[in-house]
């Protein structure tokens, strides 16, 4: 089989372009930027073992961590987040702008499941998943909310 000077090139160039999507030299062994676990925080408090309650929106941020547990600086400059909940009724999600690990997360039906932690290079965030981790949406206590009453309208005279 003969390879064209182009087959011999491509390849070559298909992995100078991967190494410059993160925007570092990832070849370094000292600058690994692959995650080998991840956390979620809410508040600042590690929040992996979520608790929610239904009806309540919490600002959630991911922080990713090397093999020798401690937290990897600049990656969300040119990597991105995704958190997964199942069942998906327990919980949904909604991008911060300019916050690519951070997520504001509201709380559906209550209930319990899991949820996983993506990362990767576009907003699909599918290159990595961590987890599962234990969520569970409590039912929200007190007065059940309010109903509005109609007013009365001017054809009813």
């Amino acid at each position: 089989m003969r390879l064209t000077a182009a087959t011999r090139i491509t390849p070559a160039i298909l992995l100078t372009l991967s190494l410059l999507a993160c925007g570092g030299d990832e070849t370094d062994p000292g600058e690994d930027h692959t995650p080998a676990s991840a956390a979620l925080f809410v508040d600042g408090v590690d929040a992996t073992g979520l608790t929610l309650t239904a009806g309540q929106t919490v600002r959630a941020e991911v922080q990713f961590y090397d093999d020798q547990d401690e937290e990897i600086p600049d990656l969300e400059t040119d990597h991105h987040t995704s958190l997964v909940f199942t069942p998906s009724a327990l919980a949904s999600t909604q991008a911060v702008e300019d916050q690519n690990f951070q997520k504001d997360v509201t709380a559906g039906i209550a209930g319990a499941g899991t949820y996983t932690i993506g990362y990767g290079h576009d907003e699909a965030a599918e290159e990595l998943v961590f987890g599962p981790y234990t969520v569970t949406v409590q039912a929200r206590s007190g007065p059940p909310p309010q109903l509005l009453q109609a007013a009365p309208s001017s054809s009813n005279r």
